[in-house]
């Protein structure tokens, strides 16, 4: 058991919304404060007209962190949840107790949109139907022009700018059977971060802390131990 009483904050990946982030946040919840957001525009949160950038919704989120009272946190997030989280790790330091970054994206070895789609059709062959059922939910509620928005701003974004400059620990997870973050990207971002840290969770896909959340629940309780 971690006994830090700082909260967890679970952030989402592309379109889709805190739902998927239910089954590691109920495993959390039984011994920790966690909060699974939902990021402006998506799931029950409203958003703005224009399409935020990826900087934009790192602000968004240290704000919802203000407002919410949360002044330190362990911050966990997904895919394209991991851009923003390492963004609040850079913008606002002295709110990150530790950070837990699952199937990073996006793999500054191949930033091809062709190749990540490629590889995003080759995840959904491994994902349980539930996951893509929310995510088809998720993208009618986010609505065409917001999710092919941000999907652009997430390729204009390069994650391995931010790395070196985060402070905190960080975790870098990554299932054995995700395409989107193969073993040389998740080893290179874990080699950019001053201090970085890889785990690789045998047979799981991208969205690992969905179809193992036990699993990946106790990497993280161990990671945020290590500075309690």
């Amino acid at each position: 058991m971690v006994s830090s009483s700082d909260p967890f904050v679970l952030v989402h990946g592309l379109v889709i919304s805190s739902l998927y982030m239910i089954p590691l946040a109920e495993c959390m919840a039984v011994e920790h404060p966690v909060h699974a957001v939902d990021l402006p525009g998506f799931g029950r949160s409203g958003g703005p007209a224009q399409i935020l950038s990826i900087s934009q919704l790192a602000d968004a989120l240290i704000g919802w962190m203000a407002e919410a009272g949360v002044g330190r946190c362990h911050l966990v997030a997904n895919s394209l949840g991991c851009q923003i989280a390492a963004h609040v790790a850079v913008k606002a330091p002295e709110r990150i107790a530790s950070l837990v970054l699952i199937g990073p994206t996006l793999d500054p070895l191949a930033f091809a949109a062709t190749i990540q789609t490629v590889r995003l059709l080759r995840d959904a062959m491994h994902e349980p139907p539930r996951l893509w059922m929310n995510w088809i939910f998720d993208f009618c509620r986010a609505g065409f022009r917001r999710a092919l928005g941000t999907t652009r701003e997430m390729f204009r974004d390069h994650i391995e700018r931010q790395l070196p400059l985060v402070r905190a620990r960080t975790l870098v997870m990554r299932g054995e059977q995700d395409p989107t973050v193969p073993q040389s990207s998740a080893e290179e971002m874990t080699r950019l971060l001053p201090q970085g840290a890889l785990m690789v969770i045998k047979g799981q896909p991208h969205c690992v802390h969905y179809t193992a959340p036990e699993t990946v629940r106790d990497a993280i309780e161990c990671h945020a131990l290590l500075g309690s």
